[in-house]
């Protein structure tokens, strides 16, 4: 059995706090989950208060690693994707939440023909909700 930590989004975790949850996942054998990039303010936050795109900071942080899924990442760019793919990182896709919370479209089939590991959540209870 393994452990898990679960960070919320990347605009309430700092550096030292990244590096830490890393440092103890990889110590313990967890595996590591952040919600990012969902919205623009994520990407904005990012890049006003570090001056880069989340997936860069993470990857300068060395926090990316095969132990870590990344959580909805649908405002993405192709050269963060290259990053997760180097990295052996996984990318969990939420398309139910991201269509009710109206965030875009995710990547996943350039995820996919890249090589990245994608699955597959309902990031809640979204599936739920009754359409009329």
């Amino acid at each position: 059995m393994k452990g898990a930590f679960y960070l919320h989004s990347s605009f309430t975790v700092s550096n030292e706090l990244f590096i830490k949850v890393k440092e103890l996942a990889t110590k313990y054998n967890a595996f590591v989950a952040i919600h990012i990039e969902e919205d623009f303010i994520d990407v904005y936050h990012n890049i006003k208060r570090y001056g880069v795109r989340l997936i860069e900071r993470m990857y300068r942080l060395r926090f990316l690693g095969n132990n870590v899924h990344l959580v909805h990442v649908v405002n993405t760019t192709l050269d963060e994707l290259r990053l997760v793919k180097t990295t052996s990182t996984h990318i969990v896709h939420n398309p139910m939440s991201n269509m009710l919370n109206t965030v875009g479209v995710a990547l996943v089939s350039e995820m996919l023909e890249m090589g990245i590991n994608v699955g597959l959540s309902n990031d809640g209870v979204q599936l739920s909700y009754k359409f009329i």
